[in-house]
Order: structure tokens, then sequence, then C-alpha cells
């Protein structure tokens, strides 16, 4: 099984539809992302579809919406970015990363782009 990391937006519907465990349409994603993260409708589907691409989700279309059915578990999704974090650990990325960061001067835009760094690995194991 091939996976690729999800963006931010893709892993909001996708928690949202693990949470379901059920075959959900696009209206039920639609109505919350719009309710909880004030998404337009077009984006959700644009998303949605980047998903399905992905192999995330399988979709059966029908006249009036489309459903949208688990593909990749979430445990699954879990399991690869752990082994991506692992093998970054493994070839002291993160150890090499602070360390160039000591020799040379950091500048602003240099301390805003690691804590933009921590703040995406944090919010991808939520």
């Amino acid at each position: 099984m091939y996976l690729k990391k999800l963006s931010k937006l893709e892993l909001v519907i996708m928690k949202f539809i693990w949470n379901l465990d059920i075959k959900t349409n696009s209206y039920e994603i639609i109505d919350y992302m719009k309710e909880e993260h004030n998404l337009p409708e077009k984006v959700a589907l644009k998303t949605l579809s980047k998903l399905s691409k992905k192999r995330f989700l399988y979709v059966q279309e029908t006249d009036k919406c489309m459903y949208y059915t688990v593909a990749i578990k979430e445990r699954a999704y879990l399991e690869f970015i752990s082994r991506n974090v692992q093998n970054l650990l493994k070839n002291n990325f993160i150890r090499n990363l602070l360390v160039s960061f000591h020799e040379e001067e950091l500048t602003e835009e240099k301390i805003k782009s690691l804590e933009n760094w921590v703040v995406n690995w944090e919010e991808a194991y939520i």
C-alpha cells in the first residue's frame, strides 16, 4: 500500500470521516466543514476529490450526491506517519537540523520557519 502525507485540510476531513466510521455523503462533510471550519463548499469538494485520488476514500456517485467510504484506516495512516518520523530520527535529521541552527546565525525568518515546522509536525499527530 502506497501512502502519501495528508495536508492539514485533508487530515481534518479524514478525521471527521474516520470518526463517523460509516459511509457518508458529501452533504454531511460539506455541512461539517462549513460549520466547524468555515470552509466553502467548493474547497471541501476539491479536497474530497484529492483524497479519493490519493486513494484514502472510495467514492460512489449517485444522482443526488457522492458517497464516501474509508479506504485507508486511521491506524494505517498513523503507522505510516510514525515510520516516517522514526526514519527521520534514525537518520539524525533532527540532530543535524539543530546543529545547523546552532552553527549559523538564526534570523527571525529561520526561527519562524522552525516554529511552523514544529507546529505542522505536532498537528499531524493530534
